[in-house]
């Protein structure tokens, strides 16, 4: 890393309104900045990577894209297969995702590059323990840019949405990723330090360019992995958290992606469950999301009814009984038994149609005309009553 200078004045420092404006506005660049999700210049940040390597006294890397964080570990898999030869394959232009991915399954070595992460970055707030930045001064630039939670937020959130990608894909604690939505916090301070407060560090103000300019970096020996931003970020609009239904919240253009429901972090394959799959979830939130995703008109055609009866309430049409097994969420207790009717709405829909729909009964009763009278809080018996007196 590139050293740190100040004024050779140790006195505190007080930063003045033009500062803590500037300070903002930095603080907002680095929010958008971070939840961006236009596509990346790529020659351009190209060249911002390798001036970093450049000024940080590294060999110049050879840059490979990656269309998402997905294709970044399958190139990093397969390029620890070829590590050993004397020319570096063009990954990803020479190999399709399922390339790659039977390349990953192959072998698994580490790549032989080291990460260069620590050399290329540093915490902002260690910076004082090593030059003449009082504690003051590093208080003021802090207070000003928490004057809204914003700031937190994106890295809150940022941090999730990198650190499940790495747990997802296997590649937690290989190599360190540098990405703005991890560091917006760090960013920003540094940024302030060298703009406002007056550190002078080449190494941190190129990386704050390739931050600017990527969605991610893997730094390694001679090697930039480099991966794009996201094409599509879902927020819920009144909690500003990450929601979708039946989509990712977080999606790169080749289709791969991340799943959050409420800001809970979902299986990304949760929206591709098959009936039998939800129903043998064990876990009850995420059996609760997926049918609310799908509805239970699919859960229920996937099953053969075990009792019909006509519907006195409604002449021409039946009521279907079902019973449904569903794990009960708990290793050691017995799957759980369910029953549900289909019924059919009494007046038509504006189509002409009428629409069906599904309600949980009882367990305990076996009559499917005595279920749905058991919606109506009546017996069998009254309620078919009541539909003659109509």
């Amino acid at each position: 890393m590139g050293g740190c200078g100040l004024p050779s004045s140790t006195d505190p420092m007080v930063l003045s309104r033009s500062d803590a404006r500037l300070i903002n506005r930095i603080r907002w660049d680095w929010v958008d900045t971070a939840w961006s999700t236009d596509p990346c210049v790529r020659e351009q940040a190209a060249e911002f990577v390798r001036e970093l390597y450049h000024v940080a006294g590294l060999s110049q890397p050879d840059v490979l894209w990656c269309s998402s964080p997905q294709q970044m570990v399958d190139t990093f898999e397969a390029l620890a297969c070829f590590d050993n030869q004397e020319e570096m394959l063009p990954i990803p232009e020479l190999f399709s995702p399922l390339q790659l991915n039977m390349l990953s399954c192959k072998t698994r070595p580490m790549l032989g590059r080291r990460s260069v992460a620590k050399q290329l970055w540093a915490d902002p707030w260690l910076i004082a323990q090593d030059t003449p930045v009082t504690d003051s001064v590093r208080w003021e630039v802090a207070d000003t840019l928490m004057g809204t939670n914003a700031l937190e937020q994106t890295v809150f959130q940022g941090g999730r949405i990198w650190g499940q990608c790495s747990e997802s894909l296997t590649w937690a604690g290989r190599t360190p990723v540098l990405a703005a939505m991890q560091l917006t916090d760090q960013a920003v301070m540094w940024e302030s330090y060298l703009r406002v407060v007056g550190v002078h560090d080449p190494v941190i103000a190129a990386a704050l360019d390739v931050l600017r300019s990527v969605g991610c970096i893997a730094p390694l020996e001679g090697l930039a992995l480099v991966a794009e931003r996201p094409c599509f970020i879902r927020y819920d609009a009144g909690s500003h958290v990450l929601h979708a239904l039946g989509r990712p919240a977080v999606e790169w253009d080749d289709g791969t992606g991340l799943a959050f429901w409420n800001d809970r972090v979902l299986p990304s394959t949760i929206w591709d469950w098959t009936p039998a799959e939800v129903l043998a979830c064990p876990n009850l939130q995420l059996r609760s999301i997926a049918i609310q995703n799908m509805g239970w008109e699919p859960i229920i055609d996937s099953l053969e009814p075990w009792a019909v009866a006509e519907d006195p309430g409604n002449p021409g049409q039946v009521i279907e009984m079902y019973r449904v097994v569903v794990s009960s969420g708990f290793a050691h207790a017995p799957a759980e038994r369910r029953q549900y009717v289909r019924v059919a709405n009494a007046s038509l829909d504006m189509d002409g149609t009428r629409r069906r729909f599904v309600l949980q009964v009882p367990t305990w009763i076996d009559d499917p005309v005595g279920a749905v009278a058991a919606t109506f809080g009546v017996t069998a018996e009254v309620y078919r009553g009541l539909v003659r007196a109509c």
